[in-house]
């Protein structure tokens, strides 16, 4: 066999024997397409003659290349001529992208014509070889062995491009190797196709085909196959879709090919068997990872789907190409996971629901529960509708899958929805309808666990571990209650993964996996309230109020009250337990003992149902008196003697007398009422307006009560001992000079002693007598002469255990207190002392 080259023409010899007399090949210039690439004749003449003389060594060549391309026509490639071709067309487009991709089925034919890179010499010599294949990267066809599944349909597939053209047939391929092997007509054994190719002219086929000169107008390479009878009705049911009769369903080109094709600007696929014309016409915008495909059609209403598209490109380890077969050369292999763009409904982000899909650059038949579709160049059976088991290529291409799912949920957060990308995560492993998913499953919640998951209070995805997670069981009213404080802690998982049911699940699944527990209702609330401020307080009251109204779970409802969340004027943060904490009703700067909700909170107008609802009460009258007489009365002012008196008479008034003593025995001298100069004075120093202290004002203004103030509290005084004049009736223990008296009836006795005389101690000192006049300062310092004369006087007397003391000081000798008021009678010693 010899092949000569001339500048006109080539000029292919058959060596003796090899073919029957005159059947050297020749082929002028205008037998080769006009401005073609004479390399791809080249290697066409070259690889089919060597071939053929292939055969003419060894025989059994033939049929066991025959056998080949039969075991792929009758198998899983055996209906996947539109597909193959497609995936052919798309790939030549690689390189210039935005091109167009037409298939035109007619009666008898079906035309796959494309823009791009025209047929190369290595896409020719890939052709007229036996399950060879060289894609690359992200090439998804590259004629390999798919090409071969066009003689499912065809006997004559021809190949039309800037590149040359050249066809195979498959009388004339059996004719050429009969003649190879000297063996006669009809031969007793299958002879393969493609395996040898002639070149084509490409004018005269462009005279003889109005369609094939349509689509040379525009695209770089027409693949032509020229159909066997029944074959054109299944192809247009590939293009359109049909439901047979038995049920059976073949689904239409799938519209979403541009997804992880989308250097194909546009994809026309035409049924031209009858009228009208059935159309379907696929065009993509690509923004980023953003792609928007549109389809219209005849008889069908514009579509318009968005999809969001994450791709890494990866380098398969030396284990995983080890069993990738065909894939073993792709130094790297694209993983992409395309989501559904959110649309809004009930006022949240979501999408469709389903399930997602394991994608080839085309549909497999492997569902998975993740929305969307995977796609990468997973290692499959022969029709690639199912990734193949026990491959360690494919496993690790799912464990790359599941991290491309978790590390592309930060891009599909949303700020208005930052939850929303969790229902896009598959269910749980045990739910796996294939070990693909399965696997796939486990890697994803391992991922999840590891990498930023789920959104904190600023909607930013986060490391599971480095949030907290709110408890079970909160209505969404209260999340949202807590997250509208602005100064809530941001290390807090967002409101948003409770939005519904399945969100919440996702987080569930994602805590399991990383081993992470909710918070407790108490650690919730208190971290709500950690700035101490009132507005803290007042949404976390807010919240328990709530939980209130619903009469809920009472075990959350107990751990909520227990939470120190409620701030008070001058005990800081206090849990709200019914009957200790209060809240004020009036303005007073009174200090008690009571706990009181800072008035911040309190005075708000919309935080006092809140309060009521959660036990926090007003302040009780009676209550209040008690915590006010318990804290003194200790630099108080004017102000605060003001409202004393106030709060006095709102808890009762005179009805209180008896805790006042028990409090301050010597509560004269204690309290201050106001006098008819406005100030305010110890009772002890005051009268009442009478026949002492006139109360028109004229004069004894700092000692006269002003009756104006206190006329509601006459009834106190009455009780307290506050009158109108120095009364017998008078009890002087209750006096705040008895005991200064006592002791100096004590000390004048024992000046009295004889030397050697014991001394007994002042607590054997009994003053015993009548009770006198009084009160008796108010007198001294009025200086007046209004008292009556008729006070009584007594005489004093001194006894011990065994009688009268004859060492006893006369009457006149003991000190004589209190003093005489000017104006009145009564003031000598009031008792006589004896000893017990």
């Amino acid at each position: 066999m010899q092949l000569f080259c001339f500048p006109s023409m080539f000029i292919l010899i058959l060596g003796p024997g090899s073919c029957r007399a005159g059947s050297s090949w020749i082929l002028s210039d205008q037998m080769l397409s006009r401005g073609s690439d004479a390399l791809v004749i080249q290697t066409v003449l070259e690889q089919s003659t060597r071939t053929l003389e292939t055969y003419r060594v060894d025989p059994g060549l033939v049929q066991e290349h025959a056998n080949g391309e039969l075991r792929i026509t009758q198998g899983g490639y055996g209906e996947r001529q539109l597909f193959e071709l497609v995936q052919n067309g798309a790939d030549e487009i690689a390189n210039e992208p935005g091109g167009r991709l037409a298939v035109v089925l007619t009666d008898d034919t079906l035309y796959c014509a494309n823009q791009g890179t025209p047929v190369t010499p290595e896409g020719a010599d890939t052709i007229l070889r036996m399950s060879v294949s060289r894609k690359r990267g992200g090439q998804i066809g590259r004629f390999g062995v798919g090409v071969k599944s066009v003689l499912s349909v065809t006997d004559a597939p021809q190949f039309f491009s800037a590149g040359g053209c050249f066809g195979f047939d498959r009388a004339w391929s059996t004719d050429r190797i009969a003649e190879a092997l000297g063996l006669q007509q009809p031969l007793d054994m299958d002879t393969p196709v493609l395996r040898m190719a002639r070149p084509l002219d490409r004018e005269e086929e462009l005279d003889k085909d109005n369609v094939l000169r349509e689509l040379l107008a525009w695209a770089t390479t027409v693949v032509k196959l020229p159909l066997l009878p029944g074959a054109a009705e299944r192809l247009g049911h590939d293009i359109t879709g049909f439901k047979h009769s038995d049920g059976h369903q073949t689904d239409a080109f799938p519209s979403g090919f541009q997804i992880f094709s989308s250097h194909v600007g546009e994809v026309l696929l035409e049924d031209r068997r009858r009228l009208p014309i059935q159309r379907r016409k696929l065009t993509v915008q690509v923004s980023g990872e953003r792609r928007v495909i549109r389809e219209v059609g005849t008889g069908i209403k514009e579509t318009v789907s968005e999809w969001n598209v994450f791709t890494v490109a990866h380098e398969p380890t030396t284990e995983a190409r080890g069993s990738a077969g065909e894939l073993h050369d792709r130094s790297v292999i694209n993983v992409s996971w395309a989501v559904p763009a959110y649309v809004e409904k009930d006022g949240l982000l979501t999408v469709p629901l389903g399930r997602g899909q394991f994608w080839s650059y085309f549909p497999t038949k492997y569902p998975v529960s993740v929305t969307g579709y995977l796609n990468a160049a997973w290692k499959t059976n022969e029709d690639r509708q199912n990734l193949l088991d026990g491959s360690a290529f494919n496993r690790e291409l799912l464990r790359v899958a599941a991290r491309v799912v978790v590390s592309s949920l930060p891009r599909l957060s949303r700020k208005e929805d930052p939850a929303a990308c969790l229902p896009l995560l598959p269910g749980r492993s045990r739910e796996a309808v294939n070990w693909a998913e399965e696997y796939f499953i486990r890697h994803v919640w391992e991922a999840a666990a590891q990498l930023p998951s789920l959104p904190d209070q600023d909607g930013v995805l986060r490391v599971p571990r480095d949030l907290h997670i709110h408890p079970e069981k909160l209505q969404p009213e209260w999340l949202r209650i807590w997250a509208e404080y602005p100064g809530r802690p941001r290390d807090w998982v967002h409101p948003s993964v409770d939005a519904n049911p399945l969100r919440h699940g996702k987080m569930e699944h994602i805590l399991s996996a990383a081993r992470k527990s909710p918070e407790g209702v108490r650690t919730w609330l208190e971290a709500l309230v950690s700035d101490g401020t009132a507005e803290s307080s007042a949404h976390a009251i807010r919240i328990l109020a709530a939980m209130v109204e619903r009469n809920g779970d009472q075990e959350t409802l107990e751990a909520a009250r227990s939470a120190r969340i409620v701030l008070t004027d001058a005990h800081g943060m206090v849990a709200p337990v019914a009957g200790k904490v209060f809240h004020r009703t009036g303005a007073d700067e009174l200090r008690d003992d009571m706990v009181y909700v800072h008035t911040a909170i309190s005075e708000r107008m919309e935080m006092q149902r809140h309060l009521h609802t959660v036990g926090i009460r007003i302040a009780d009258a009676h209550g209040r008196f008690q915590g006010v007489l318990d804290q003194g009365f200790g630099g108080y002012t004017p102000q605060l003697w003001t409202q004393f008196w106030m709060l006095l008479r709102s808890a009762g008034g005179n009805a209180q007398v008896d805790r006042i003593r028990s409090r301050y025995p010597d509560a004269r001298a204690v309290l201050h009422v106001r006098t008819v100069d406005g100030r305010f004075r110890p009772m002890a120093s005051c009268l009442l307006p009478g026949v002492v202290v006139p109360g028109d004002r004229s004069r004894d203004a700092s000692i006269a009560v002003d009756m104006d103030f206190h006329g509601a509290d006459t009834a106190m005084f009455r009780d307290l001992g506050l009158v109108d004049r120095p009364v017998v009736a008078h009890d002087p223990k209750q006096q705040s000079w008895f005991e200064e008296y006592r002791q100096a009836v004590h000390n004048h006795y024992l000046r009295l002693l004889a030397p050697d005389a014991p001394r007994t101690n002042i607590s054997r000192l009994v003053l015993e007598g009548p009770h006198r006049p009084a009160p008796w300062t108010c007198c001294r310092a009025s200086q007046r002469r209004a008292a009556p004369r008729s006070s009584p006087r007594s005489r004093t007397s001194v006894w011990s255990r065994a009688g009268p003391v004859p060492t006893a000081p006369p009457p006149t000798a003991v000190p004589k207190w209190p003093p005489r008021c000017a104006g009145c009678s009564a003031g000598t010693a009031w008792c006589a002392p004896r000893w017990v």
